[in-house]
This record gives structure tokens, C-alpha cells and sequence, in this order.
């Protein structure tokens, strides 16, 4: 009986470390998949680059949110990044994302645009087998882009798959008064979230910054900005980083000279620091 036992017991050992071991195919080539449907609309798509010797326990993804007022833009923006991010995060896959835009897709900004960033982060999760990656996220965004990547990180993200944010030039804070002084920021109000899903007690500026939503567990975030950048002021730095700190969240943010395009100007250095970041934080 005990040989029969131990046998049992030696088959479920083995049969389990077969099963890990199935699990965790290694793929030795690399693979790209252009416009890969996450949603039935024509802007929900998104280009996955995977990379050589990627498996489901150590590929991570890092994923590209494009600008453009979340009106305009399109993930074509970060095409020429695309090689620098492959060789300085070798071991990461990269998606590239469109989302629904504000005045053609949805009338809305929230909760549409935060809605397409999650479809996003669950179809990859569905597929992680078939494409070989470990479903937790870097949240990379330039502009209405890195708004997104905050928010929806601060936020939405309930199951804590983002590990990290990088935000370029993305606007941190709708309650600034420099924003407030703006004649066309009053234009903008009523599009920024669905009115029947506005909380009570929540402005909409309010509830679309994301400051609003820092907490203790905040992923820890890289910023980028720019001192004469008149789309989104040095403020909005300074009021992200004293949400951050106070929270006892790790950050970095570097403020450069020049206005809203620091991510050209200062393309370089921006993605060694990120690397460095991300490598340091995102374990």
C-alpha cells in the first residue's frame, strides 16, 4: 500500500511539472500582428510586437497610447519609436493601440476611452498563451495619451495588472486654475463624461483628473514634461508630484525646455529613463 501510495504521489509530482512546464512554452521567434481587433469599432485595434524568446512567465507588455486631445491621433504616431523601444526593452512585448475617438466613435470621453485602454489589457490577458506574454502592463502615453494611461491606472485598474506609467506631456489635473482660465476649456465640459454616470458630488473636471484617484497602491509613475508646453503647463507637474509624494508613491518627473513636443526633442533620453524606471520598479 505505501509503494502504491508513493507512486500515486510521485505522478501527481511529475504530472504538475509537466503541466508548469507546458505552460510556459518558450518562443523563440519573433512576431508582429498589425491591427488586431479588440472591439467591434474600426478604431479598436491595436499592433502587437512580440519578441524572440518571450514565455508567459517573464514577458511583460508595454503598451503605447497615442495623443491627439482624445479627438484625433492614431497609433501610426509611434511607429518610428517602435525599433528604439524593441532594442532598449528587449525583453518586453510592445502593443501599439488606437482607441475610440471623442466626436466620431463616442460622444464622450469617459468612460469610452478608459473602456477601450481595459479591452485592451483583457483580450491580451485571453490570448497570453497564444502570443507568449505574462498579462502585466506598462502603461506608456503622450499627451490625451498619458491622461489615459494615469487615469486608467489610477482608477479602473481594480486587478492591478499596470506595474508602471510613463506619461509624456499628459495632463494631470482639469481643476488647475491655468486650465479653468481657458474660454474653450468651458466647451469642452460637457464632453468629458457621460452626465448620467457623473457621480454626485463629482465635478467632471474632477473626476477625469487623474490626481483624483492616487492612492497608496498607485502604480509607480514616470512623468515628462515641458517648462513652456502651453497645452499642459509645468503646474500640472508640480501638482502630480506632491499627489504622488504624499501618497508614497515612487515617481520621477523631468521637466525639459520646450513646449508640447519634449517626446521628439527629447526622444533619447526620455526612453533611457523610462528604461531605467521600468527595470528598477517593475519586478
Amino acid at each position: 500500500m505505501k509503494v502504491i501510495i508513493s507512486a500515486v504521489v510521485l505522478l501527481f509530482f511529475l504530472s504538475s511539472c509537466n503541466n508548469d512546464s507546458e505552460s510556459d512554452i518558450v518562443y523563440t521567434n519573433a512576431r508582429n500582428l498589425m491591427d488586431v481587433s479588440y472591439g467591434p469599432d474600426s478604431k479598436q485595434k491595436m499592433d502587437i510586437y512580440l519578441p524572440p524568446n518571450r514565455s508567459n512567465s517573464k514577458t511583460k507588455v508595454f503598451v503605447l497610447i497615442h495623443g491627439g486631445g482624445w479627438t484625433s491621433g492614431d497609433k501610426v504616431d509611434f511607429n518610428s519609436y517602435i525599433p528604439k523601444l524593441q532594442m532598449n526593452l528587449s525583453d518586453f512585448a510592445i502593443v501599439n493601440i488606437n482607441y475610440r475617438l471623442v466626436g466620431s466613435s463616442v460622444t464622450y470621453l469617459l468612460p469610452y476611452l478608459t473602456d477601450d485602454v481595459k479591452y485592451v489589457l483583457d483580450n491580451l490577458g485571453q490570448n497570453s498563451s497564444e502570443y507568449g506574454i505574462k498579462p502585466e502592463f506598462v502603461l506608456c502615453g503622450v499627451s490625451a495619451g498619458g491622461h489615459l494611461s494615469m487615469l486608467y491606472s489610477y482608477k479602473y485598474d481594480d486587478q492591478k495588472r499596470v506595474k508602471a506609467v510613463v506619461n509624456i506631456v499628459g495632463p494631470t489635473n482639469f481643476e488647475d486654475s491655468y486650465y479653468t482660465s481657458y474660454p474653450q476649456y468651458w466647451d469642452a465640459i460637457p464632453f468629458i463624461i457621460d452626465p448620467s454616470l457623473l457621480p454626485p458630488n463629482y465635478s467632471a473636471p474632477k473626476f477625469a483628473s487623474p490626481i483624483t484617484w492616487v492612492t497608496n497602491s498607485s502604480a509607480p509613475t514616470i512623468s515628462f514634461f515641458g517648462s513652456n508646453d502651453e497645452l499642459v503647463p509645468p503646474s500640472q507637474k508640480t501638482i502630480l508630484d506632491q499627489k504622488l509624494q504624499e501618497k508614497n508613491v515612487a515617481n520621477e518627473s523631468y521637466l525639459y525646455n520646450g513646449g508640447h513636443g519634449i517626446g521628439g526633442d527629447y526622444e533619447n533620453e526620455i526612453i533611457s529613463k523610462t528604461k531605467s524606471f521600468i527595470y528598477k520598479y517593475v519586478k
